[in-house]
């Protein structure tokens, strides 16, 4: 929303969807501080790729809107708004009238597309104003990539959990945890990627964060964002942590495994800083 001057937070979303999907009466009233704060009522357990969301956005809201539920498909919408918000990017039209085979095959080159577009924005907009890599990917590109494992299973193959290009931006971003926490402090310390007022209403009204204003033991505020894959039924499993502290210390936690059980990695990172700071 940087790049328009008419766009507000609270401003719907619709009109930023795919043209031609079908719209349930419900979906008019979703603003984007919605999406962002995950109060936009949508359905629960709808998986991310472009046939999921249309048909979401046909459903409607199924809960009551303004009430919390934590949703990815709020984030994963935004691989189709950003591209028209932002504007300058070439989408396939759909044609009037078309036949059902029409339809799919202007849908597969729109997924893609729309893939193409969002990432693009994000590079060009995030990426490449912090200088963390040139090629940003939502699939492994190393020869070797990192796997993930379920604890503990020594002879378990492990996952690399493959090419989330198609369901992303709600998930997918192969970076490492210092690239994470470098992301973090051109969010909220250096203002590389937004402006001071738009950053700072992310902390004060929780927006894209799971958690916002908490308190340390010494009265210190920080965010927090978690995400995550478990072990119970992938292959193995990966945790990922974001926590920006009001003194402008931010941390970044990556784990390739499922953790001991009655353990906290929130929990252990928050005490550490705590104990530090005092």
């Amino acid at each position: 929303m940087r790049h328009t001057t008419h766009l507000a937070t609270d401003s719907p979303m619709w009109s930023y969807l795919p043209k031609h999907w079908p719209l349930h009466n419900s979906i008019k009233t979703v603003t984007f501080r919605q999406l962002l704060t995950m109060r936009s009522g949508f359905p629960k357990n709808v998986t991310s790729g472009y046939d999921s969301l249309k048909a979401a956005m046909a459903v409607g809201a199924t809960s009551p809107q303004l009430t919390f539920s934590y949703q990815n498909m709020n984030y994963a919408l935004m691989r189709f708004l950003i591209p028209h918000v932002a504007g300058g990017y070439s989408i396939t039209p759909m044609p009037n009238n078309a036949s059902t085979q029409k339809i799919s095959e202007v849908e597969q080159k729109q997924a893609q597309e729309y893939t193409d577009a969002y990432m693009n924005y994000c590079q060009l907009n995030v990426f490449d104003k912090i200088g963390i890599a040139p090629n940003m990917a939502c699939k492994p590109t190393d020869v070797n990539p990192a796997l993930c494992y379920k604890w503990a299973a020594p002879n378990g193959k492990g996952t690399d959990w493959g090419d989330m290009s198609l369901t992303n931006a709600e998930r997918g971003w192969n970076m490492s945890a210092l690239q994470m926490a470098t992301f973090m402090n051109a969010l909220h310390h250096t203002y590389k990627i937004l402006p001071k007022t738009v950053a700072d209403a992310m902390r004060r009204d929780t927006l894209g964060y799971d958690n916002a204003n908490n308190l340390i033991k010494t009265g210190l505020k920080y965010v927090k964002k978690n995400g995550g894959y478990p072990a119970s039924n992938n292959a193995g499993e990966v945790g990922a942590w974001l926590f920006g502290f009001e003194n402008e210390v931010y941390v970044a936690v990556l784990v390739n495994s499922d953790p001991k059980p009655n353990t906290s990695v929130s929990t252990d990172v928050v005490a550490a800083f705590d104990a530090c700071y005092k």
